[in-house]
């Protein structure tokens, strides 16, 4: 075997099939991992008669090798059998064999190749006839794979609502796991019995029409205020952050299951701004009317009318944004938080904008976590805590 190993096939061997290994200077046996693709698998090569004569040899390959070549095992054995054939020869028609049968195998979402199983046909009879019974214009979509089903329902005030089922692909299926844009989270959905997913939408409307007042003072919050967070509300949202007035906002965070109570809230601005808003919002909440919607008792208690923005006006055209970034929101820092407390001035900055900055100028002064500086703008006094 001393030709083989100082020959030319050899080194092919290495440069070509670096995963696998003779096992003993005989060169009886090869083992090691063959890609195919972006996947591995495990494979032994068994030539009794060593690497230039492959007359009895065998391959042994793992269960999801065997699952992958399928009916191409025949051709294997062939390929084998054939006269004149070598080790070096053969693994590079095998490669080439393996990478033709991968073009029909199904591939995961990393665009790796599959070998799972599809559902049986008992699973997709069941599943469509489960569907039908809950009507099709529930069915949003349904994926690919079978496993997902998006299904919605429209509540009293024609609002949409919609959730995400995921299926086992087993029969009899079973729910995985829901998804919805709900404040609460769907307790106890049918995991598995006769029609689970006409069960857990019944659960699912259960709770949607449980939330029906806090949807209508979301909404109303989103018709009548200026909102600038969430950027894009929902209703799995229960807070809404409002523009009250120059360079000021305050964050009301409802009660889910009391939605027209007293909110919690947080006063955003300078302090000359927001100090008697607080002040007023403190002396006169024992007013708040549970039987008004939320917006109107704030009109009342605080004494000003809030504002919405015309359509398709942004919030950087009102000046709200950053004075130092000059972006009104940061992918990790949101929107700003922190405003100059001089009020001609008041201008707004996130808090990690105005810390860096204040860390920048000689003339500020640190004492534990607090920078104090002057405004960037006025050049009054400011400060700021760190993150």
């Amino acid at each position: 075997m001393e030709g083989w190993r100082t020959g030319p096939q050899a080194q092919k061997m290495l440069n070509d099939f670096p995963l696998l290994f003779w096992e003993s200077e005989e060169f009886c046996a090869l083992s090691g991992m063959f890609q195919v693709g972006r996947k591995e698998f495990e494979i032994r090569l068994l030539c009794p008669e060593g690497p230039l004569n492959l007359r009895g040899a065998s391959v042994l390959v793992d269960s999801d090798f065997e699952q992958f070549l399928k009916s191409d095992k025949s051709i294997v054995s062939k390929l084998l059998n054939r006269p004149g054939e070598d080790v070096y020869g053969f693994l590079v028609e095998f490669r080439e064999l393996c990478q033709t049968s991968g073009k029909n195998q199904p591939t995961d979402p990393h665009g790796r190749l599959s070998t799972s199983k599809l559902p049986t046909a008992s699973f997709y009879r069941n599943l469509l006839a489960e569907l039908e019974s809950i009507g099709w214009a529930n069915v949003e979509s349904v994926d690919e794979s079978i496993t997902k089903v998006k299904l919605s329902l429209v509540d009293g005030a024609k609002r949409k609502h919609e959730i995400d089922i995921f299926l086992s692909a087993e029969h009899p299926y079973e729910i995985l796991k829901t998804i919805t844009q709900l404040p609460t989270a769907l307790q106890n959905p049918a995991r598995s019995g006769d029609k689970p997913i006409a069960s857990t939408l019944r659960k699912f409307n259960e709770l949607v029409e449980k939330h029906q007042k806090l949807f209508d003072v979301l909404d109303d919050f989103d018709a009548r205020t200026w909102v600038v967070e969430p950027e894009h509300p929902t209703r799995s949202e229960t807070f809404r952050k409002v523009v009250i007035g120059k360079f000021s906002s305050l964050l009301v965070d409802l009660d889910a299951a009391y939605p027209t109570g007293v909110p919690e809230f947080r006063f955003f601005g300078s302090e000359t701004a927001i100090g008697p808003l607080r002040t007023r919002l403190d002396e006169c909440l024992h007013k708040w009317d549970s039987a008004l919607m939320p917006v109107d008792n704030l009109e009342a208690i605080l004494g000003i009318t809030f504002d919405k923005p015309k359509s398709g006006t942004q919030a950087a055209q009102f000046s709200l944004e950053c004075g130092i970034c000059y972006a009104f929101r940061l992918q990790d820092h949101g929107i700003p938080d922190i405003a100059c407390d001089y009020e001609p001035c008041s201008r707004p900055f996130h808090r990690s904008c105005l810390f860096e900055w204040l860390r920048s100028v000689p003339d500020s002064r640190q004492s534990f976590d607090a920078l104090f500086g002057q405004c960037p703008y006025c050049s009054k006094s400011i400060s700021v805590r760190g993150l």
